[in-house]
């Protein structure tokens, strides 16, 4: 009989213990925040296949949660946003997202996509940058989108390698026939403005000579002198003639515009208006196979409405870059060269990516968000009630959540 029953007492704790475990009960791992005085979470992966209902703690990657919560933003914190975007350092977190079991009084999280402030070229479309350090460093241009950077020295070559900038794109600043060139080659080579400064340094045989020496990597020469103007005292030479003359004296020879400004006398000499004008004189009369790349500058072509033109009275414009990579597109330009060394700063910069997305250089950052909200008034409740307009709310931290995805521009990306 003893027997009997204890065979009827293991059954029944047996059934009992696989109904329990077949039911896949567990309990849910708590993990500490960034900050453990606001809150408990626990952590929940992207890949879910499903929300819980009601006040769940699970926020989905591809949830449409995500795309109301713009409503809840007003347009200051909407300003905050973009302002802490774009001057901090957003650290990535895995695709794990911690979520707060309860808020506690006084904070906040938000969870949203945005675009970022990082960038990477539309293939076969390369952007070039000559700059110097007190107005962006080498990572943060390889962080705006500029694949191809310009060096003179060794050490300048070494700080763009450790910044992910490849040899084959660096262009190198030649100032003498005498100079000694780094012994590993790199991309492309560069003379500055040879007739118009430098004429005392340099021969037609020399630069010919250079660019043998380096060839068949390229060789660019700058000028900024509209190509009929008179060179000299000899009405028979222009300066069309010199630059052509160099040009075609090696295969791997080019030219680049690097005026900004357009003519300082503007609209009052038919043959000068625009730096538009310029661009498109220089593809024309040297050739396109001649002409394949050209300059901007950070501070000439801002866009800001300005002409920044050196002389008070001119009319002439400064075409912005906005204008100017539009115009490489309609030429088939598909490598621009942005000065900004000496001029301008890390938000020209910025700007100047944007514009540059917006044209179809470069893709952006786009990516999901965690944006932790603050609020120090006093006594927390009832001055700190999110979402009535109760506190001043601000910033605490933002998190990129997981890697993201780059993105080309559209209209809506505006909006």
């Amino acid at each position: 009989m003893r027997y009997q029953l204890f065979r009827v007492i293991f059954f029944t704790a047996t059934v009992f213990s696989i109904l329990f475990w077949g039911c896949g009960v567990t309990e849910p791992t708590l993990t500490p925040t960034h900050d453990k005085q606001t809150k408990q979470a626990v952590t929940t992966t992207l890949s879910m296949a499903k929300k819980g209902d009601g006040d769940t703690l699970v926020y989905l990657s591809k949830s449409k949660l995500k795309f109301k919560l713009k409503k809840e933003f007003t347009k200051e914190q909407i300003a905050q946003i973009d302002e802490y975007l774009a001057t901090h350092e957003i650290p990535t977190v895995s695709d794990t997202i911690i979520s707060p079991m309860r808020e506690l009084c006084g904070t906040h999280d938000s969870y949203g996509w945005a675009f970022g402030n990082s960038y990477i070229p539309v293939a076969g479309k390369y952007l070039g940058i000559a700059f110097s350090q007190d107005v962006v460093t080498y990572s943060k241009a390889k962080m705006y989108g500029f694949s191809k950077v310009f060096v003179g020295s060794e050490p300048e070559i070494n700080n763009a390698l450790g910044s992910g900038f490849l040899r084959e794109n660096m262009m190198f600043a030649i100032s003498s026939p005498q100079q000694v060139l780094p012994t590993e080659e790199l991309g492309s080579y560069h003379i500055d403005e040879i007739y118009e400064k430098h004429s005392a340094t340099w021969s037609l045989s020399s630069i010919t000579q250079k660019a043998q020496d380096v060839s068949p990597k390229k060789v660019f020469l700058s000028s900024y002198k509209w190509p009929s103007l008179i060179y000299g005292i000899l009405p028979t030479r222009t300066y069309g003639n010199m630059y052509g003359n160099a040009i075609n004296s090696a295969d791997n020879i080019y030219i680049m515009c690097d005026e900004y400004t357009g003519n300082c006398f503007g609209h009052y000499f038919s043959y000068v208006y625009t730096l538009e004008d310029y661009w498109n004189e220089f593809r024309s009369y040297y050739g396109a196979n001649k002409n394949i790349s050209n300059w901007l500058n950070l501070t000439a072509n801002n866009g800001d409405g300005n002409t920044h033109v050196a002389c008070a009275w001119s009319n002439a414009d400064a075409n912005s870059w906005f204008d100017m990579l539009g115009n490489a597109n309609r030429n088939g330009l598909n490598e621009v060269w942005l000065w900004a060394s000496g001029t301008g700063n890390e938000v020209g910069v910025q700007n100047f990516s944007e514009q540059a997305w917006e044209k179809d250089w470069l893709l952006r950052s786009y990516g999901y968000y965690l944006i932790v909200w603050q609020c120090n008034s006093q006594p927390c409740y009832p001055d700190c009630q999110w979402g009535v307009g109760l506190g001043g709310w601000s910033i605490k931290q933002i998190y990129k959540l997981g890697a993201g995805t780059y993105q080309p521009y559209s209209p809506s990306s505006a909006q």
